[in-house]
Protein backbone atom coordinates (compact mmCIF):
# COMPACT_ATOMS: atom_id res chain seq x y z
CA UNK A 1 0.00 0.00 0.00
CA UNK A 2 1.22 3.21 -0.92
CA UNK A 3 1.26 6.48 1.16
CA UNK A 4 0.13 9.19 -0.32
CA UNK A 5 1.03 12.88 1.30
CA UNK A 6 -1.88 15.02 1.54
CA UNK A 7 -1.03 18.33 -0.18
CA UNK A 8 2.95 17.37 0.72
CA UNK A 9 2.36 16.92 4.46
CA UNK A 10 3.90 14.32 5.93
CA UNK A 11 4.62 15.53 9.67
CA UNK A 12 1.01 17.13 10.21
CA UNK A 13 -0.05 20.44 8.23
CA UNK A 14 1.92 23.01 7.96
CA UNK A 15 1.48 26.53 5.66
CA UNK A 16 4.12 24.97 2.97
CA UNK A 17 1.21 23.21 1.52
CA UNK A 18 0.73 22.89 -2.09
CA UNK A 19 4.12 24.71 -2.32
CA UNK A 20 6.64 23.32 -5.32
CA UNK A 21 9.41 22.55 -3.36
CA UNK A 22 7.54 21.42 -0.50
CA UNK A 23 5.61 18.77 -3.13
CA UNK A 24 9.34 17.80 -4.45
CA UNK A 25 10.42 17.34 -0.91
CA UNK A 26 7.87 14.83 -0.15
CA UNK A 27 8.33 12.80 -3.59
CA UNK A 28 12.16 12.70 -2.91
CA UNK A 29 11.17 10.87 0.58
CA UNK A 30 9.21 8.12 -1.40
CA UNK A 31 5.70 9.58 -0.87
CA UNK A 32 3.05 10.38 -4.00
CA UNK A 33 1.57 13.59 -2.97
CA UNK A 34 -1.98 14.91 -3.83
CA UNK A 35 -1.66 18.48 -4.58
CA UNK A 36 -4.60 21.02 -5.50
CA UNK A 37 -4.53 22.59 -8.72
CA UNK A 38 -6.34 25.37 -10.80
CA UNK A 39 -6.19 26.26 -14.31
CA UNK A 40 -6.11 30.14 -15.05
CA UNK A 41 -8.08 30.93 -18.57
CA UNK A 42 -6.68 34.06 -19.53
CA UNK A 43 -3.20 33.47 -18.90
CA UNK A 44 -3.29 29.48 -19.96
CA UNK A 45 -1.70 28.89 -16.85
CA UNK A 46 -2.03 25.94 -14.05
CA UNK A 47 -1.52 26.75 -10.13
CA UNK A 48 -1.74 24.76 -6.52
CA UNK A 49 -3.57 25.95 -3.80
CA UNK A 50 -5.74 25.18 -1.76
CA UNK A 51 -8.37 27.94 -1.59
CA UNK A 52 -7.00 29.87 -4.38
CA UNK A 53 -4.64 29.70 -7.28
CA UNK A 54 -1.40 30.28 -5.46
CA UNK A 55 2.03 28.68 -6.81
CA UNK A 56 2.43 28.45 -10.54
CA UNK A 57 3.63 25.55 -12.12
CA UNK A 58 3.51 23.59 -15.59
CA UNK A 59 2.50 20.55 -17.53
CA UNK A 60 5.82 18.62 -16.55
CA UNK A 61 5.58 19.57 -12.66
CA UNK A 62 1.97 17.67 -12.91
CA UNK A 63 3.22 15.25 -14.76
CA UNK A 64 5.47 13.94 -12.41
CA UNK A 65 5.35 10.58 -11.27
CA UNK A 66 3.72 9.96 -8.08
CA UNK A 67 1.79 12.68 -8.24
CA UNK A 68 -2.19 13.09 -7.40
CA UNK A 69 -3.87 15.88 -8.84
CA UNK A 70 -7.19 17.34 -7.10
CA UNK A 71 -8.49 19.74 -9.64
CA UNK A 72 -10.46 22.60 -7.88
CA UNK A 73 -12.56 23.35 -10.61
CA UNK A 74 -14.14 21.41 -14.04
CA UNK A 75 -12.15 24.14 -16.08
CA UNK A 76 -8.77 22.47 -14.85
CA UNK A 77 -9.88 19.10 -14.87
CA UNK A 78 -11.03 19.22 -18.68
CA UNK A 79 -7.57 20.54 -19.24
CA UNK A 80 -5.58 18.02 -17.70
CA UNK A 81 -7.66 15.04 -18.97
CA UNK A 82 -5.93 15.93 -22.19
CA UNK A 83 -2.80 15.04 -20.65
CA UNK A 84 -3.01 11.18 -20.10
CA UNK A 85 0.48 10.84 -18.09
CA UNK A 86 -1.51 13.33 -15.39
CA UNK A 87 -3.31 11.64 -12.60
CA UNK A 88 -5.98 13.81 -11.83
CA UNK A 89 -9.31 14.13 -10.52
CA UNK A 90 -12.60 15.84 -9.23
CA UNK A 91 -14.73 16.05 -6.62
CA UNK A 92 -17.14 18.71 -4.72
CA UNK A 93 -17.44 18.09 -1.27
CA UNK A 94 -20.86 17.29 -1.18
CA UNK A 95 -19.77 14.27 -2.89
CA UNK A 96 -16.65 13.81 -0.38
CA UNK A 97 -18.97 14.47 2.73
CA UNK A 98 -21.44 11.41 1.32
CA UNK A 99 -18.83 9.37 0.56
CA UNK A 100 -18.93 9.16 -2.95
CA UNK A 101 -15.57 8.38 -4.54
CA UNK A 102 -14.03 10.50 -7.36
CA UNK A 103 -12.52 8.32 -10.55
CA UNK A 104 -8.98 9.31 -11.45
CA UNK A 105 -7.90 9.70 -14.95
CA UNK A 106 -5.84 6.76 -14.38
CA UNK A 107 -8.92 4.49 -12.79
CA UNK A 108 -8.38 4.72 -9.32
CA UNK A 109 -11.49 5.53 -6.51
CA UNK A 110 -10.78 8.14 -4.55
CA UNK A 111 -12.06 8.21 -1.55
CA UNK A 112 -10.46 10.54 1.20
CA UNK A 113 -8.17 8.83 2.96
CA UNK A 114 -8.32 5.86 1.07
CA UNK A 115 -7.79 4.93 -2.80
CA UNK A 116 -9.01 2.22 -4.10
CA UNK A 117 -8.52 -0.37 -7.19
CA UNK A 118 -11.88 -1.09 -9.37
CA UNK A 119 -11.71 -4.34 -8.00
CA UNK A 120 -11.99 -3.25 -3.92
CA UNK A 121 -8.40 -3.63 -3.27
CA UNK A 122 -6.43 -0.67 -1.54
CA UNK A 123 -4.12 1.37 -2.82
CA UNK A 124 -3.22 3.88 -0.76
CA UNK A 125 -3.94 6.03 1.87
CA UNK A 126 -3.88 9.87 2.16
CA UNK A 127 -2.80 11.63 5.28
CA UNK A 128 -1.18 14.83 6.88
CA UNK A 129 0.88 12.85 8.80
CA UNK A 130 2.68 10.21 7.61
CA UNK A 131 5.74 9.43 9.22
Amino acid sequence: MIKIAHRGNTKGKTDRENSPTYIQESLQLGFDVEVDAWYVEESDSYFLGHDAPQFQVDLDFLMAEGLWVHCKHLKCFQSLLKVPEINCFMHDEESWKNGTPAVTSHQYLWSYPEVYTFDGKIYGICGDALL
